[in-house]
């Protein structure tokens, strides 16, 4: 990987079925730790060229570095299309009154597209963004957030209630769902009850697995903010198997870019 790439780092021993389907979540930090500057677009840029996934989710994001991005995929080797989810107005290190927020890119057409408020404490108005594309022969919906901080508990919870309330039916309804993001809560955190299947220890009874947590269903996997792993990619435990995870490196934020694989279930 070129130099300006987010460095891949050694993973664990892949399963013995090759997963088809490749994932990626990353909190690019694109208006703090890069004030709004574009060299970390050419990095993530870098690292879909590398990994060619089918399915990314930005959290972070200034609208203008979001923009770059697109403007770099357009016509290339493996082309995106994109939404963006505005979550700031204002934010001077975007340009002024530049817009910062969250994105979902894929690499197949959408085809539908929806921006749910998540009830913030009024720093940031938090969001979910899901849009529908065909991975595979499959409509899967694929969806972006990023929760409130451990700063706010209460809002962590009710945020997490709601996305669970949005994305669960569509899983029981037989659709397929990729939920990424910036959680900001540990795996075994009790307000991820919701989101991991029966099976995976705790509380747990929702209907996700995710991509980092090994063959034994754990909740757990690398971390990908200093010590602690709080970005994910959930997959609707259904209809995904032979999960594979990697928390790689980035020199342009403080999150880890978390790369997936999954094959399809049935």
């Amino acid at each position: 990987i070129a130099a300006a790439s987010l460095v891949a780092v050694p993973a664990s021993p892949a399963v013995a079925t090759t997963p088809r389907y490749r994932f990626f979540q990353f909190n690019m930090c694109g208006n703090v730790c890069n004030e709004g500057e574009t060299a970390v677009v050419q990095a993530i840029r870098n690292s879909i060229f590398d990994f060619h996934p089918h399915s990314v989710s930005l959290n972070e994001a200034c609208r203008s570095q979001y923009r770059r991005l697109l403007d770099l995929l357009d016509g290339s080797e493996w082309e995106m299309r994109g939404r963006f989810a505005v979550t700031r107005t204002g934010v001077a290190n975007c340009g002024g009154n530049e817009e910062f927020g969250i994105a979902v890119l894929t690499r197949n057409a959408i085809t539908w597209v929806r921006r749910w408020s998540l009830p913030s404490p009024g720093d940031e108005a938090r969001k979910l963004l899901c849009v529908t594309t065909r991975i595979g022969r499959r409509a899967t919906r694929v969806c972006s957030t990023h929760i409130t901080t451990g700063d706010h508990p209460r809002y962590q919870n009710r945020e997490i209630r709601k996305v669970k309330r949005i994305v669960t039916p569509w899983v029981e309804n037989g659709r397929p769902v990729v939920l990424m993001g910036d959680f900001n809560v540990v795996p075994t955190n009790n307000k991820l009850d919701r989101i991991y299947s029966p099976g995976h220890g705790g509380g747990s009874f929702g209907v996700f697995q995710e991509v980092d947590e090994g063959p034994d269903y754990c909740r757990c996997g690398e971390s990908t903010l200093g010590s602690r792993k709080i970005d994910y990619v959930f997959l609707s435990a259904a209809h995904w198997r032979s999960l594979w995870g990697n928390a790689t490196h980035s020199d342009y934020s403080d999150h880890d870019p978390l790369r997936g694989k999954a094959a399809r279930q049935g």
